[in-house]
């Protein structure tokens, strides 16, 4: 099949899906309670394969518009590992907005290494700053990989469970605890102002996100998850600088603590670039 017909169905395939996810989710915007309805329900198939990003887009976009400085180096000699492979830990909240902007680059990186099951619709809290900006949840989902672990955490609900608090929903074992309060407290790196904050991504003890990647979760409003999810196709949206661009340098941090595996990801131009430029 010549490359231009392989172009054009792989394009026909995302509007096929995008069509179906427009169904799904009307044509509420982010703020709109409406969204709301759809917390809880399993992500179907045709929604992730929307989010496996094609590698010529993550080269055209790199870095895009997400922020290099939010990485930090751990510089641990030891790589945190889980069933023989490098771990990964994030903690964060299904409150959070910051954490439903971190998500989605989350899910595209991830998706370059293995699959999820379980994956579910969530929206950010009705109350808080970018209200009700869909998303996804890691609670109840599973990932497996042939290079590498991961674990989540979601701390808590998006439900209110009085004034600032929300209803808990998980609680960090002990291992995902050392390894948040050791970097929180050890890594000088990080302002005091940003200690204890959400999300928090430890790749394999050898680096971590603090805080997020792009400051502005309100790009993801008034958009719903079709529209979001498509924007992703599109280079020069806002959307696919940051959420493509932060899924790129998730992607060569993965890349760094699986030794470049696999080839097909990790060899990418654009990854070796990225770990170059991310130390």
């Amino acid at each position: 099949m010549r490359k231009s017909h392989i172009y054009l169905f792989a394009i026909a395939i995302v509007l096929v899906s995008a069509a179906a996810l427009i169904q799904l989710s009307g044509n509420s915007t982010s703020g709109d309670l409406n969204l709301t309805r759809f917390d809880g329900q399993q992500v179907p198939a045709n929604v992730i394969n929307m989010l496996h990003v094609p590698a010529n887009i993550s080269a055209a976009i790199g870095i895009g518009s997400a922020r290099a400085s939010s990485l930090l180096g751990i510089g641990s000699n030891a790589s945190l590992t889980s069933d023989g492979k490098p771990l990964i830990i994030y903690v964060g909240a299904e409150y959070c907005p910051y954490c439903a902007f971190e998500r989605w680059a989350m899910i595209v990186a991830l998706l370059r290494f293995g699959n999820f099951t379980g994956l579910h619709y969530m929206t950010s809290s009705s109350s808080d700053v970018f209200a009700n900006t869909p998303t996804f949840s890691f609670y109840n989902s599973s990932y497996t990989s042939n290079y590498i672990s991961f674990q989540s955490v979601e701390e808590t609900t998006n439900k209110p469970n009085g004034p600032g608090s929300y209803v808990p929903l998980q609680a960090p074992d002990a291992l995902q605890a050392s390894v948040f309060s050791a970097f929180d407290l050890h890594n000088l790196q990080i302002p005091s102002s940003s200690r204890g904050g959400i999300p928090f991504i430890d790749f394999a003890n050898q680096s971590a996100l603090v805080g997020v990647t792009y400051d502005d979760p309100g790009i993801l409003d008034p958009l719903n998850w079709s529209q979001i999810a498509a924007s992703l196709y599109n280079t020069s949206s806002l959307q696919a600088q940051a959420i493509v661009g932060s899924a790129n340098m998730f992607t060569a941090q993965i890349c760094k603590i699986t030794g470049n595996e696999p080839a097909s990801v990790c060899s990418a131009n654009y990854v070796k670039i990225i770990e170059n430029e991310i130390k």
